[in-house]
């Protein structure tokens, strides 16, 4: 943990001084305004940037866990992959925010923010999602 910390500001001191290697931001944007967009994000682009309707999202890959059961052993559950999030919402000059796992089995869709997260695929190093406002799903 420790480790993963001093990773972490050096990072952010690189990032700051303009010397690093940052990931760019995804504009998504939707054939209808309204929704729903397909959103994919990867260990190398880890951010999206979606416009639905009044709000603009900005949604953040902060990690893929792997918790699926080794090649040639016995567990008790069979695991999965999962993708943690975090969303900000922008709406009416008001800033919302929400960390979240989406996982293949555990959580393959949540509604927060005012619109739907849907898991369309995962891998060790991919996520494809669909979000949906909340009245489209109506």
């Amino acid at each position: 943990m420790r480790s993963l910390l001093l990773g972490l500001s050096l990072l952010m001191v690189q990032l700051a001084l303009g010397s690093g290697c940052a990931s760019s931001a995804i504009e998504v944007s939707s054939e209808n305004p309204k929704g729903p967009a397909e959103i994919s994000l990867s260990t190398t682009s880890d951010t999206a940037r979606v416009t639905l309707g009044d709000s603009r999202f900005r949604i953040q890959l902060r990690s893929i866990t792997d918790s699926r059961c080794p090649a040639n052993a016995k567990c008790i559950w069979q695991g999965e992959l999962a993708a943690e999030l975090s969303v900000d919402r922008e709406r009416d000059g008001k800033r919302d925010s929400k960390r979240f796992t989406l996982g293949q089995e555990t959580m393959p869709s949540l509604t927060t923010l005012d619109a739907t997260f849907d898991l369309l695929q995962i891998s060790e190093t991919t996520v494809e999602l669909r979000m949906t406002p909340d009245t489209e799903r109506r």
